[in-house]
């Protein structure tokens, strides 16, 4: 079995793709893509700084493109009169006062993330303000995950060597159902 999760590995080619793998992934499932990476890593098949660089670059570029789809569904009058003034103006005021708390619990809170991030663009929360917050949430979160999983790669190696990679697969297909559900 270690011999075919080697094979597989072997075909996925150079770190150059790995890299741009990670990257695209941090748009699908950016926890899975920071852990996988890790232990790529840590298995010797793409470069730590590189690959760090990417995923800070793939997560943070996501969490920018959540707010902007938020304040690009401020445009539409249409969204806010479904929603109704009065929680329009309650969410803006509450997430005023706590742009940097929600931030930075909604990153590490899972399911959080999304509907927090897109309230902070399509309730005009101050893009300057948002990235003070998000900028350093995303990269000490991608940071301590991606450092997690080189470590537990690294530790797993010597206990259950290669078959770490099915496990992380059946991990992914895990949350791949999960999200479906």
């Amino acid at each position: 079995m270690d011999d075919a999760i080697a094979q597989a590995l072997a075909l996925i080619g150079d770190s150059d793709f790995i890299l741009g793998a990670a990257f695209v992934w941090t748009f699908i499932l950016e926890d899975l893509a920071v852990v996988a990476s890790g232990l790529l890593v840590e298995a010797g098949r793409a470069p730590m700084v590189p690959m760090l660089v990417v995923l800070m670059t793939g997560v943070l570029l996501g969490d920018l493109g959540l707010y902007g789809a938020g304040a690009l569904a401020a445009r539409y009058p249409r969204i806010a009169r479904w929603i109704g003034e009065e929680r329009v103006e309650k969410g803006r005021a509450f997430l005023t006062k706590r742009t940097i708390v929600a931030v930075v619990v909604s990153r590490s809170t899972p399911g959080a993330r999304l509907p927090t991030y897109l309230a902070a663009g399509f309730l005009g929360i101050s893009f300057a303000r948002f990235c003070l917050a998000a900028i350093p949430a995303s990269i000490f979160w991608t940071f301590a995950l991606f450092y997690a999983a080189y470590g537990l790669g690294a530790a797993a190696s010597g206990v259950i060597g290669d078959a770490k990679w099915v496990l992380l697969a059946l991990a992914a297909l895990a949350l791949v159902w999960i999200f479906r559900r």
